[in-house]
């Protein structure tokens, strides 16, 4: 429908509060070739809808306000969000309110003020509970986070075996962070008893794959773990030669290579991928795979 044939059905129904949260959305987004984007007249649209309690103008409005609101009011975009949440259990604001309790917790978790620490602790375990809360609806993010966080104790007891369960979820359902992550546990950061070199380096590679720009700790991981995984590349690419110390080199180089390859697909791909160009917000080098970027 044209913005004209928007407004006509909204003044025809003054209720009709789906068409004015329509009309408002699109004029922000700017997507539509029936409606100008306006980002004045959209947002007036969407505060008409907020005043009446039309809870996906709510919805939609903290996250506008979050991404472009200068000045941000916290406390409202939390009642916000706590609005949504109880009404329909959204993933999305459940990861936003996890993300905005994280973001605090982790600011004051070693606090030397003995209160600040307390109050820390509590908003790491209430961004534990939300994204735990997501990840029992099936949200990708929920899981990934909350796996994160069992692999590094925040909010929660630190335990690897959870972690590695939901990470492994995660990646299951496309997550790349979840494969990195996984990589971190194998490789024994945290855990001697974790440690398996080539199952550490298989996570690694996968997450390369789906778009986790780690190119140059992947041939660092290599170089430093050669005896374990020098078999397990010339194997998995059927080389001609044994593993030989005077092989050495040349197995280095053609794995460097090989790496250098996937650099290349990934930034082939990255230039096509349309979302890259719109990203949903912010974006940072280890946030790519959230936009869709695969090099294959």
């Amino acid at each position: 429908m044209t913005e004209a044939e928007l407004e006509a059905l909204i003044m025809a129904k003054k209720s009709n509060e789906d068409a004015r949260f329509i009309l408002g959305k699109l004029m922000l987004e700017g997507t539509s070739d029936k409606v100008a984007r306006n980002d004045n007249k959209g947002l007036n649209w969407l505060k008409e809808c907020t005043k009446k309690g039309h809870l996906d103008a709510i919805e939609y409005k903290t996250y506008w306000d979050i991404r472009f609101d200068k000045t941000p009011k916290l406390d409202k975009i939390t009642q916000n969000l706590e609005k949504v949440i109880e009404a329909n259990k959204s993933t999305r604001a459940l990861n936003t309110l996890a993300e905005l309790s994280h973001a605090t917790g982790s600011g004051a978790i070693n606090h030397e003020n003995p209160e600040m620490r307390a109050q820390a602790e509590t908003k790491a375990k209430e961004a534990a509970k939300f994204y735990l809360m997501s990840s029992e609806q099936g949200c990708v993010v929920g899981t990934h986070w909350i796996g994160v966080f069992y692999y590094e104790g925040f909010g929660v007891t630190q335990n690897l075996d959870k972690a590695i369960e939901f990470l492994k979820k995660a990646a299951a359902g496309g997550n790349g962070q979840s494969l990195y992550q996984l990589y971190l546990i194998f490789s024994g950061v945290k855990a001697e008893s974790k440690k398996d070199i080539p199952t550490a380096y298989n996570y690694l590679m996968e997450a390369i794959k789906v778009g986790v720009t780690y190119f140059e700790e992947a041939i660092k991981f290599f170089k430093e773990n050669y005896d374990a995984l020098a078999p397990v590349y010339v194997n998995s690419k059927g080389l001609p030669f044994e593993v030989k110390e005077e092989n050495k080199k040349d197995i280095l180089n053609m794995h460097e290579a090989m790496i250098g390859e996937l650099k290349v697909s990934f930034s082939a791909a990255l230039g096509k991928d349309r979302l890259y160009h719109r990203p949903c917000g912010f974006i940072n080098d280890q946030q790519i795979w959230m936009v869709g970027v695969h090099i294959q």
